[in-house]
């Protein structure tokens, strides 16, 4: 793409009035977008950054992540996003490892994160009041040259930097675009280097494959801070000269159907959407079955994690719409195999067949082998990252002769399409997040009170797999559940919470001295086998399958709690929840009644109509 004829088509041509962004109602266009990415760019220079540095930034405002990781793009300034939520041990590390030359972090960050403004240019995000035009009249005349005289915070240095753009050099193709940091251990976190090239030409691929152009309105929910949310959102759209539409602040299970009324009233015609959001739609499809029959809509993109074949044929029939689903990894931007929409690329239960990439199925010995046969896939395109940043030896692992190894065990079939099988690296995706079980496991080894701990994932029915801490404390006398998830909740980030912790006199180990996993498993699986007390309380059952899918101790829960009192009730875990009380209680619940569980009392009363005999 060139991003030269993107601006002055955004700032001068056809483009300057076309609406690029549309975030919960509110709309910007091109012209206004690229005006201030020209600013932030001449920021850039007034401060010295020169294509190649780095900036390292978390924000909360979506206008603005997409602002200053599009003018990084724009620059040749490597951005470096994080999301404000993670935790402040975490953050040090990545800032101590990419040593960037500039911070844009909200106000509250700096002390938080314990970020020393004094090594970098900073740039603070501060909210301002609004102005009288006559007052900033007077201020822009009154205004220095310094583009930092407003203080060097955001959003007032906005207003004196110039809208001018000096002549424009496109950053070159070896220059890295962005570095996104995966979930790796606490202490080694691993940044993805992807270049400007490699950026560019996976997303011609994705405009390819979708059939995008400047008609498409593209619907992606996702969190900017991942890659599928910001590439296959803003930056896929600005390069299709699309409109991207996020219509709420996050996805919640309450605005489901305001969501599906979403695909008509905004036009869709692309929806970016995780199997998890996907199965929610499905669960909630009751009266919203046509959401999908507006003129405007071509399908849905499946993203991040793998789909059940049960949900992908189901969901197309109920709601007569297409999934298109794509299997990428953060390592090659986006997608690499696509199933769909394309006929000839489309098989339900596979991950379709690459586009624009060669692959290959090897064996430990990195022999190819034979059509049918489970081997590790290989990935090798244009798309595929550099390596890992200030990581040579974690880059050697997964590239050889510029062939990525994926990590994931596949087949191909008799047709030549891709089925995943199951994992090689040791990665567990809950709800389309990618976490590392040994980041857990590092940070439940720093309480003085365990001796030894392993955290392994396990299939779930709603996030797809969940994740169990198995420890030994030192002293039982003062270690259990509660004492741990306090402990836990303030070193991780919720969605990377064990959803149960079991305590062990000893692992089970073999005599190597290796943890036996399948034994771990299978103990697992016997610990959610256990029948109910045999003196049933309605309650307390309700309170055990509350406390798994909200990843709290059951007996932190009381019957007044609802969706606000507890922290992890969120869309996914409401989900999850119905789920497995349908399943324990044998029954369903309506659509309707599905959207007033949002408290425990109301869970009781519903449950108490639909079984008289509940056992």
């Amino acid at each position: 793409m060139q991003i030269e004829e993107l601006l002055n088509k955004s700032l001068n041509g056809d483009l300057t009035k076309k609406v690029f962004l549309e975030i919960i109602g509110k709309q910007y266009s091109y012209g206004t977008f690229f005006t201030d990415v020209v600013k932030i760019n001449n920021l850039f220079h007034s401060k010295g950054l020169v294509e190649g540095d780095k900036m390292f930034i978390s924000l909360k405002d979506e206008y603005d992540i997409t602002l200053f990781f599009m003018a990084g793009l724009v620059s040749g300034v490597t951005v470096i996003s994080v999301d404000p939520e993670i935790n402040a041990f975490r953050a040090q590390k990545i800032v101590e490892q990419a040593a960037p030359e500039m911070c844009v972090l909200e106000e509250y960050l700096f002390e938080k994160w314990n970020i020393n403004k004094e090594q970098q240019f900073c740039l603070s995000k501060k909210e301002t009041q609004k102005k009288g035009s006559l007052f900033k009249k007077l201020l822009k005349n009154s205004a220095s040259t310094d583009p930092t005289e407003d203080g060097d915070s955001y959003p007032a240095i906005m207003d004196s930097l110039s809208a001018s753009m000096m002549t424009y050099k496109q950053p070159a193709p070896e220059t890295i675009a962005y570095i996104l940091f995966t979930s790796g251990t606490t202490s080694d976190p691993k940044g993805v280097m992807i270049s400007q090239k490699n950026l560019w030409e996976h997303i011609n691929t994705l405009t390819k494959v979708y059939g995008m152009n400047h008609q498409s309105r593209i619907l992606n929910n996702l969190s900017l801070y991942h890659a599928d949310g910001i590439i296959q959102g803003p930056v896929l759209a600005a390069c299709c000269n699309a409109t991207l539409v996020r219509p709420l602040k996050k996805f919640e299970i309450g605005l489901t159907g305001e969501f599906l009324t979403g695909i008509y009233k905004y036009r869709i015609s692309h929806l970016v959407v995780v199997p998890a959001i996907i199965s929610i739609l499905y669960k909630f499809s009751e009266n919203y079955e046509d959401s999908f029959e507006s003129p405007d809509f071509k399908f849905v993109i499946s993203v991040s994690a793998h789909i059940e074949e049960y949900l992908w044929t189901n969901f197309e029939k109920t709601f007569k719409t297409e999934i298109v689903n794509v299997y990428g990894l953060t390592e090659t931007v986006a997608g690499s195999l696509f199933s769909g929409p394309d006929k000839t690329i489309k098989k339900i239960g596979t991950v379709g067949k690459p586009v624009d990439c060669l692959i290959k199925i090897v064996d430990q010995h990195n022999q190819e082998v034979p059509q049918g046969e489970e081997g590790e896939l290989m990935i090798k395109g244009d798309h595929v990252f550099k390596g890992y940043y200030k990581n040579e030896s974690a880059t050697q692992l997964v590239l050889n002769n510029d062939w990525l190894s994926s990590g994931d065990l596949a087949i191909i079939d008799s047709e030549g399409f891709v089925k995943i099988t199951g994992r090689k690296k040791n990665i567990v995706v809950v709800g389309g997040f990618n976490i590392h079980p040994e980041e857990i496991s590092e940070v439940i080894n720093t309480h003085p009170e365990i001796m030894e701990s392993i955290c392994i994932g396990v299939k779930d029915e709603v996030f797809g797999e969940k994740i169990i801490a198995c420890i030994v404390a030192k002293d039982k006398s003062k270690m259990n559940k509660n004492i741990l998830a306090a402990y836990l909740s303030e070193h991780l980030e919720h969605n990377k919470m064990p959803a149960d912790i079991l305590i062990y006199d000893e692992l089970p180990k073999g005599l190597s001295g290796k943890v036996q996993i399948k034994e771990i498993e299978q103990s697992i699986y016997n610990n959610d086998a256990e029948s109910p007390d045999a003196k049933f309380d309605l309650q307390k059952e309700i309170f055990r399958i509350a406390a798994i899918s909200f990843k709290v101790e059951a007996s932190n829960l009381s019957i007044n709690d609802n969706s606000n009192s507890i922290n992890g009730w969120d869309s996914m875990a409401h989900l999850h929840l119905v789920t497995k009380l349908e399943e324990r209680f044998n029954t369903r619940f309506s659509a309707a009644e599905i959207m007033i569980m949002n408290n425990f009392k109301s869970i009781e009363s519903i449950l108490k109509k639909h079984t008289l005999n509940v056992v």
